[in-house]
């Protein structure tokens, strides 16, 4: 999806850059979730008229993590609910501790981050969303929506964070782990193998600084 123009007092946002862009291999950019005309952010009503729209073939709804589990098909609208219902898209949030981190690119991208000592809940029983019926145990500093509902399908569900006056709230991430927006960038340069260049990296936090 094609972001909305962005204005700003000062004149019109360039949307060449890289925030706009599609970095990495599912047809996503940065202003797929953070849009203009929604503070920089996204709304259940926009979301809903998206999926609508596309038959839920927008890159919003990629199983990663814009369904309910990895092996939901985009044309299922009840395995979206918690998107469409909610606005919840499923972060993985890592442990913060090495030795606890299973996947090899989040632990080399947990590795960009400056971590907080904060406690860690394990988690078990819960099905995996990689092998579907196989129960799973795996770290997590922030069980998301289910700390609220004690739902498995609410675990690492959280509200896309509104990116307006975003270099006035350091630190980043919901532990607080970047401490700055170039941590940030790395992390998910990394974390997804989006291969940005310096520049395109310098493009990126300059953008999130003038929000």
């Amino acid at each position: 999806m094609t972001a909305r123009a962005a204005h700003r007092t000062n004149g019109h946002t360039d949307e060449q850059g890289a925030f706009f862009q599609s970095l990495g291999t599912n047809g996503r950019s940065c202003a797929t979730c953070h849009v203009s005309d929604q503070a920089m952010s996204i709304s259940p009503p926009q979301i809903r008229e998206r999926y609508e729209r596309t038959n839920g073939r927008d890159p919003l709804f990629a199983a990663v993590d814009g369904a309910n589990c990895t092996n939901v098909k985009r044309t299922d609208r009840s395995g979206h609910s918690l998107l469409l219902k909610h606005g919840l898209i499923r972060i993985g949030i890592n442990t913060g501790a090495p030795g606890l981190e299973p996947d090899a690119l989040v632990a080399k991208a947990v590795a960009e981050l400056d971590e907080p000592d904060l406690p860690v809940f394990l988690i078990n029983g819960c099905p995996n969303p990689f092998n579907p019926g196989q129960p799973a145990s795996f770290y997590t500093t922030d069980p998301g929506k289910a700390l609220v509902t004690g739902l498995c399908s609410d675990l690492n569900r959280l509200k896309g964070p509104v990116l307006r006056g975003l270099a006035a709230r350091a630190p980043y991430f919901h532990n607080g782990a970047a401490a700055t927006l170039l941590d940030a960038v790395n992390f998910y340069n990394q974390r997804f193998q989006m291969n940005l260049t310096p520049k395109q990296k310098q493009q990126l936090v300059a953008f999130l600084n003038s929000l």
